[in-house]
């Protein structure tokens, strides 16, 4: 068969990030070439984009890439399979690569129908801009996606890692379950939607009505598949098994404080602070009075920065509250206009909103030093209303009990060892802190997000 080179390259770059590079079935590291499609696999993630030059069943390995970047882009290559080895043909240039037998290949089964037509510009925005908060543990899989939340005339997308969590709405699709999208499969999608034809919406037959017209996608659930079809290209991918925990449940609902900031003024006073963090604990502290937000550091190795900023207003009276810097610094350095930060305590979770989405992230609660000058701070947040709050860190022997009661699926009331932990520790009364992370985790055979400590 005979195809433009530019035209071949550009199919398979979009198939690229699908291509296993090793640890799976040998076979499936080839482009599949045929039935007027290319078809790329890993099994879990399926990418096809029509070609209606693919008359041949060829297998073309990953290698065909390089070398057909190096033939001039309107020149025309015949590609043809014998045996185990297919040839690539264009001009002067010939290379032969050895492939595998088509028959191989996994059968394609044909794909159901994406029914839910979506602006796709704001969709693949919208999920790709939620896959850095979810989690990167693989020991709890229903974190490490991107969520949607599809009831009735609003999907919700949400994403965390128990740290943080990011919250969006937009308009609802034409089904009311719950998926969770792999963040491969996130990653795929965004790299199709910016390399792919950009098509317009057919209804619009005017130049002007073009112009302004939206790229959709056509979305499809089925059991434990997402289909996806936009142009010449459909998507078949696996979805996450599981039930998710309820993000929406920790959302604080009408902070008692309210600070009102310029992102890149707050970015410069949290940098100011943040070596000094990093030597101790990675802990900003924010403290307000009517007028101005206080910034501070310590580290008892390197000592004390503090500075400030002028935020636009504050309600809600004087107030404190400490973050881990990391976390304050990735959500202002990607921001620029005015940030509304919510604030209910100390100890509970923070609510950050740019008028696009919300961020919620858990404070690190630092405790009021005590007589003898000894001050702790964790990383902490408070649970659901229905569930009793655990504090500070574990032994073994109590994590070693907690995973039990994980198991039978109960919840244990608080836990206080900070005082215990104070009178076995012989060494001098200086700032101690403890970066003991407060993690959601949903319990076997619940639904709703538990809260526990690691």
């Amino acid at each position: 068969m005979e195809i433009n080179v530019k035209k071949l390259r550009d199919v398979l770059d979009l198939l690229e990030p699908v291509l296993p590079k090793k640890g799976k079935l040998p076979v499936i590291q080839n482009f599949r070439l045929g039935g007027g499609k290319a078809i790329a696999t890993d099994l879990d993630l399926t990418v096809s984009v029509d070609l209606p030059e693919a008359t041949e069943t060829i297998l073309l390995p990953g290698g065909a890439r390089d070398f057909l970047k190096l033939i001039p882009g309107n020149r025309t290559a015949a590609l043809s399979q014998k045996g185990l080895a297919v040839a690539i043909v264009s001009g002067a240039e010939k290379r032969t690569f050895v492939t595998k037998d088509p028959e191989e290949f996994p059968e394609q089964t044909g794909l159901p129908a994406a029914v839910s037509k979506v602006d796709g510009d704001r969709f693949v925005r919208d999920i790709t801009l939620a896959l850095p908060y979810a989690a990167s543990e693989q020991t709890r899989p229903v974190l490490t996606g991107v969520i949607l939340f599809m009831e009735g005339p609003e999907t919700r997308i949400a994403a965390g890692d128990g740290f943080r969590m990011y919250l969006k709405s937009m308009p609802g699709l034409d089904y009311n379950r719950t998926a969770i999208l792999s963040a491969e499969t996130v990653r795929v999608l965004a790299h199709l939607w910016k390399l792919a034809p950009k098509g317009n919406d057919p209804s619009s037959d005017t130049i002007a009505g073009m112009v302004l017209s939206k790229r959709f996608i056509a979305l499809g659930f089925y059991d434990d598949v997402l289909v996806a079809t936009f142009g010449p290209l459909a998507v078949r991918a696996r979805l996450i098994a599981g039930t998710p925990p309820n993000f929406y449940q920790l959302v604080p609902k009408d902070p008692s404080q309210t600070l009102r900031v310029l992102a890149p003024d707050f970015l410069q006073a949290v940098l100011r602070v943040r070596d000094v963090a990093k030597e101790g604990s990675g802990i900003v502290r924010l403290n307000w009075d009517d007028r101005t937000v206080t910034v501070t550091a310590s580290a008892a190795e390197v000592g004390d920065a503090e500075t400030s900023v002028t935020p636009l207003s504050i309600e809600g009276g004087p107030g404190r509250i400490a973050f881990n810097s990391k976390y304050l610094v990735e959500y202002f350095q990607k921001r620029q206009g005015v940030i509304t930060i919510g604030v209910t305590d100390p100890s509970s979770p923070a609510l950050f909103q740019d008028g696009q989405c919300d961020i919620v992230i858990m404070p690190m609660f630092v405790a009021e030093p005590k007589p003898d000058g000894e001050a702790v701070a964790v990383e902490s947040h408070r649970p659901p209303e229905n569930e009793a709050p655990r504090t500070t860190d574990t032994t073994e022997d109590e994590k070693v009990a907690d995973g039990a009661e994980e198991k039978a699926g109960d919840a244990t009331g608080p836990k206080t060892v900070a005082a215990e932990r104070t009178a076995r520790d012989p060494r001098p009364a200086v700032e101690k802190v403890t970066r003991t992370h407060r993690k959601l985790r949903t319990r076997k055979g619940a639904k709703e997000p538990a809260v526990v400590v690691e």
